[in-house]
């Protein structure tokens, strides 16, 4: 079985077997194949040339293959072998098909073209590399699925992608099904999406070379502009470029420059520490960009992203619903994805959730109450970005407590009573105090240092007038 390349006008060749037509007494017509032999002996000899197409397509048969999604059958005429500057060297099948002409009936003239086994190979091994996840750029159409009739339709991508079949299947479960085992031995063995891509040590190549020119010419992943799962060309995407001007470009004092590029990359490298009393909760870092529009909030957050060269999902609030059932599911799922792929969140426009609880208004109340209680446990970089300036009663339920806990040197610090003590004269609260120095203390492990006065007051200090961006960082969410 061949599929073949886009032919010409936008008709697609998908040729499947040699037919013939049968008709029994009855006028009932059936296709049948009309050289098995020959077929199978070909498909099964590694050595066939391009020339060997004469022995399975014979003068006169007739093929299969879709115009314009239709299924129709065409008679082959004759072969030419062609050599293409973009597609290299082609073996091009003409075929007959009756068409009209206004006033008679006629054979037209259509063609495929089929490419030599060295691109399917090469293909094949691109599609064997993308075992696994990858972070790549896009730029061309994909395959999805057209939401109002559950067919697939063409979308144009230009933007980053992660190829990731594990989590195509984790979230597309009817799009995938189970596959049989490549490995003769393990024949009756099904491979599930759950088992470790490291565990799976058969390479095509080395142990069953003809695998390649069979291989999917698609793979399985999630456009983050475009926000949809998606199959890709596998010889389409491309390493990304990486912009090193993006993160220096902001128009921030370089004080808050570092300090944020502090928090973020140890909040990659020690994942594990400063945990909460909890186990599990307080592990993610929290950015909360407040200030007017267009002052560059969401560029912040795309240039730690570029800097850290990790994926960065992008999300409106009002994406996540206006119900709370559909608020906790779409949250959980891209919190999910956000995990796996060690990507930073960007939640744009918050302010919804920024507001205080009141007593007329039950289901925004519920909605707030699942977006705190979802990010507890949340142990990635998230930005959230708002128009709003903080009040104090907002700023002090963000932070949270981490310096009187743990007594072991990973959370010692040099800071003495008298300087808690000028510390305490600031005008901001309990939790503001302890997650400001959960932050300094992010700030020290970077510099290699033991917590002291100068980190807790470089952290305060990141906070500008109103013409400027006010940047508060936590470990966690407390709704007001």
């Amino acid at each position: 079985m061949y599929k073949f390349t886009p032919i010409n006008d936008g008709m697609d060749c998908d040729t499947k077997e040699i037919y013939e037509v049968k008709q029994d007494r009855y006028g009932n017509t059936t296709w049948s194949a009309k050289y098995p032999d020959d077929v199978e002996d070909a498909a099964e000899n590694k050595e066939t040339a391009r020339y060997a197409i004469l022995t399975i397509f014979q003068p006169g048969c007739i093929l299969y293959k879709q115009i314009w999604g239709r299924d129709s059958a065409v008679k082959f005429a004759y072969d030419v072998p062609i050599n293409d500057e973009k597609k290299g060297h082609l073996y091009r099948v003409y075929c007959q098909m009756v068409n009209l002409d206004g006033e008679k009936f006629g054979f037209d003239l259509v063609h495929c073209d089929i490419s030599e086994f060295a691109e399917l190979f090469k293909r094949g091994k691109l599609f064997e590399q993308y075992r696994g996840y990858n972070f790549r750029y896009y730029k061309s159409f994909a395959i999805g699925e057209d939401p109002g009739f559950g067919c697939p339709t063409k979308v144009t991508v230009d933007s980053r992608i992660n190829i990731d079949t594990r989590a195509y299947g984790k979230f597309n479960p009817n799009k995938v099904s189970s596959l049989k085992a490549l490995d003769h031995k393990k024949a009756s063995e099904i491979v599930d999406l759950e088992s470790d891509y490291e565990k799976d040590e058969f390479e095509l190549y080395k142990d069953e070379p003809e695998h390649l020119i069979i291989c999917s010419p698609l793979l399985k992943g999630y456009a983050l502009k475009e926000k949809l799962w998606l199959e890709f060309l596998v010889d389409v995407p491309t390493d990304i470029v990486w912009s090193n001007s993006t993160f220096q470009s902001l128009v921030l004092p370089p004080s808050t420059k570092e300090l944020i590029h502090a928090i973020a990359t140890s909040q990659i490298s020690n994942s594990s520490k400063f945990d909460d009393v909890i186990s599990g909760k307080g592990k993610g870092i929290i950015f909360l960009l407040s200030g007017s529009p267009g002052i560059g909030k969401p560029l912040t957050a795309e240039s730690v992203a570029e800097q850290m060269r990790i994926p960065l999902y992008m999300l409106l609030a009002g994406d996540l619903g206006t119900e709370s059932k559909d608020v906790e599911s779409t949250l959980r799922s891209v919190l999910q994805m956000v995990t796996s792929w060690n990507a930073v969140l960007l939640l744009d426009e918050c302010d919804v959730f920024l507001e205080a609880l009141t007593s007329n208004s039950l289901e925004r109340n519920k909605i707030v109450s699942i977006f705190f209680r979802t990010f507890e446990y949340y142990e990635e970089i998230l930005f959230m970005t708002t128009n709003r300036h903080l009040d104090k009663n907002a700023r002090e339920k963000i932070w949270r407590n981490f310096l009187s806990r743990g007594e072991d040197q990973e959370h010692d610090h040099q800071i003495t009573d008298v300087e808690i003590g000028k510390l305490a004269d600031s005008n901001i609260n309990g939790r503001q105090i302890n997650n400001v120095l959960k932050t300094a203390k992010l700030l020290a492990s970077h510099e290699g240092e033991l917590l002291k006065l100068e980190h807790v007051r470089t952290v305060m200090s990141v906070e500008g007038n109103k013409a400027r961006m006010h940047i508060h960082v936590s470990n966690g969410l407390v709704p007001a």
